[in-house]
């Protein structure tokens, strides 16, 4: 009898297993360790904050292919966990599921990932060849990709130079001997699967991003017993053809804005002509593109950028995902149209910064399996005449990944996903990717399904608090509605005023930010106020004993009344200028991509009349030289004056 019960419950669990595991044959069993530093996935977090909050780091090992026995190649993952601030949680974890493919989230923290590990853990996995996890799949392809688009190609120049990057980089990764068609979103569904086995969770909630849905998805049909809600922003559902669609998205999001902006009164009467002026800018870098000179010799090592209409297409087309971008459309497109060389050299910088936002090795790898077979190239060109051909980014990728992975593709990884898992969908009107249509494609398949679509937003849309307090109704109750309306009303877009470029602002402004890293900066301007300040206090005693009624009594009592004076400027205008930067971020951050509102850049002209003080100053030497200790005075003064004048000239800082 024992012996019965014994085999019964043996088989019992080598079911559970099988079922709640993604465990592949041949012994390739996955296994997890934590981690301590410095052997932990590098963190994008200050240490302050990793010393306030218990984030845990460990790597997850699990089988490159888990349907090939003749593989038996394992990978590292990289991973996270936010632990609950309660012994015992309330509630299941929640686990993230960042986008791409190919993006990284391990090392990022929010406040919202912090509200909500009150009672709960955040998980968070680097996914199979993203961020910090192997392989390390091909990061020379996007300084690579960038190099050709810096150039000044045709259309069919840019896709034959990308095809023989991707032909270079998959004949590199198969050198390796890496698996390619072990990349996709059936086997990152089964690495988390197999994380929530690892930390002991039996269930687990799901909060996924742009492609990370395709993911939540796949792991809602894998493990349905296992899956207890799930999360999807801004979804891109795999029945959703939006490779074939991304011209037509993009054209609907850009006559949103033209029709926003017609109908605020501030933003027509400024740019009375928006949508003319934006297809006169592109026409316009079609027929003579723009040349930038860059100092940034890592990023463009020929020094320039060659700004073409495909080039802002791309940018214009990714910049629109974030809400930030919509106030200050009208007036890139004017300065698109003056070709302000200035303003796009920041505008091309930033785009720059977007290229190495994913690995696009691990990108081709996954795209090319699961989304470009049910894509047509013919409905992307059909969709794209009378639109400079589309964002032909985009279709170059039509033609890589007729190189890029042979597999035969498996009809069901087009197909929708059906489940009783309660869902909640959010859809932003503005996205020019994932459109609210796709909330709603997703949504028709899931029944316990809740869409809401959010006024006045792009592709991110957890920066809309109204958006977290939805999120976290459904966390806590996912079989009730959160709200009835679900056209969400937002704030309206502030189109803003004219901006000041400034090359200087921009190099300055995100010095600002907190964080180690720009320690430096931090003491230079430190040490400009104490400067400015000891100024003050020598020049306030040499005040004192001024008299006389010649020359030197006179300079006297003007050399240290204009050196206290320009000192005392020094340290209005670095509070201003500082203060300026921090408004214009709290308001609109993009906009210190560009310079300062007109309103702020007014404080620029304070070093004008510093250096003015300076010259009078420096004329009156030849008198000074004649007094010993009018000369030290001099001497001291000027040393105390040099770190300002080294940071003004460094950054330019002049109106």
């Amino acid at each position: 009898m024992k012996q019965k019960v014994f085999i019964y419950f043996s088989i019992c669990a080598l079911l559970f297993f099988k079922c709640n595991s993604s465990v592949a044959q041949n012994g390739k069993i996955p296994s997890f360790r934590w981690a301590t530093c410095p052997d932990c996935p590098r963190p994008d977090i200050d240490s302050v904050t990793l010393a306030r909050v218990n984030l845990l780091f460990g790597y997850l090992t699990v089988p490159e292919n888990r349907t090939d026995p003749e593989n038996n190649r394992m990978i590292r993952l990289s991973i996270a966990v936010l632990k609950n601030r309660k012994k015992s949680p309330t509630t299941t974890p929640l686990i993230i599921l960042h986008g791409g493919p190919g993006g990284r989230v391990v090392g990022y923290l929010n406040d919202r990932y912090e509200e909500l590990a009150q009672n709960r853990d955040i998980v968070f996995i680097d996914q199979r060849g993203c961020g910090t996890s192997e392989p390390q799949f091909s990061p020379e392809l996007n300084q690579q990709i960038l190099d050709v688009l810096a150039e000044n190609l045709t259309p069919d120049q840019e896709i034959s130079r990308r095809v023989q990057l991707a032909e270079k980089a998959k004949e590199k990764l198969i050198s390796e001997h890496i698996d390619l068609n072990a990349y996709n979103s059936n086997e990152i569904s089964a690495d988390i699967n197999d994380l929530a086995t690892s930390l002991g969770y039996g269930s687990y909630d799901l909060w996924a991003a742009s492609y990370g849905t395709h993911v939540a998805l796949t792991m809602i049909k894998k493990f349905p017993t296992r899956v207890h809600s799930a999360i999807l922003e801004s979804p891109l559902p795999p029945n959703a053809k939006y490779f074939e669609d991304i011209t037509s998205n993009f054209r609907k999001t850009l006559n949103k804005l033209f029709d926003k902006c017609a109908n605020d009164p501030y933003c027509h009467d400024n740019y009375p002509e928006l949508k003319d002026d934006f297809f006169a800018a592109i026409d316009s870098l079609q027929k003579n593109p723009l040349i930038i000179r860059t100092n940034d010799w890592q990023r463009f090592p020929a020094g320039v950028f060659v700004i073409n209409a495909q080039d802002i297409l791309l940018a214009l087309q990714q910049s629109l995902y974030d809400r930030q971008l919509y106030t200050i459309f009208p007036m890139l497109v004017d300065l698109l149209k003056k070709r302000d060389a200035s303003a796009l050299k920041a505008f091309a910088e930033n785009m720059a910064n977007g290229m190495f936002r994913l690995d696009y090795g691990l990108y081709y790898s996954v795209i090319c399996k699961e989304c470009m077979p049910f894509n047509s190239l013919k409905a992307f060109e059909d969709s794209s005449r009378n639109f400079w051909g589309g964002v032909t980014f985009y279709k170059d990728e039509f033609n890589i990944c007729k190189i890029w992975n042979a597999s035969v593709p498996d009809s069901n990884d087009a197909k929708p996903v059906s489940a009783n898992t309660p869902v909640l969908i959010l859809s932003g009107e503005l996205d020019p990717m994932a459109t609210s249509a796709y909330g709603e494609l997703a949504g028709k398949t899931l029944p316990k399904s809740y869409w809401y679509t959010f006024e006045n937003t792009g592709h991110f849309i957890i920066g809309d608090n109204h958006a977290f307090d939805i999120i976290k109704k459904f966390l806590a109750t996912p079989d009730k509605e959160p709200e009835p309306e679900h056209f969400v009303k937002t704030w309206p877009i502030f189109f803003v005023p004219v901006v000041h470029g400034h090359t200087g602002i921009v190099k300055l402004a995100p010095l600002l930010k907190p964080g180690g890293r720009n320690w430096p900066y931090t003491v230079w301007m430190i040490v400009v106020l104490l400067c400015s300040i000891a100024s003050i206090i020598v020049l306030s005693k040499k005040m004192r004993g001024r008299s006389g009624s010649d020359q030197q009594g006179i300079l006297r009592s003007l050399f240290p009344g204009l050196g206290i004076v320009s000192s005392s400027l020094i340290i209005l205008f670095i509070f201003l200028l500082v203060m300026a930067i921090l408004k214009t971020a709290a308001w609109n951050r993009m906009m210190l991509g560009f310079g300062l509102p007109l309103k702020y850049a007014a404080v620029l002209y304070l070093p004008y009349l510093i250096l003015c003080l300076y010259f009078i100053l420096l004329l009156q030497y030849p008198v000074a030289k004649k007094e010993k200790a009018l000369k030290s005075a001099y001497f001291r003064f000027f040393i105390l004056q040099s770190p300002f004048v080294a940071f003004l000239i460094y950054f330019s800082l002049f109106y």
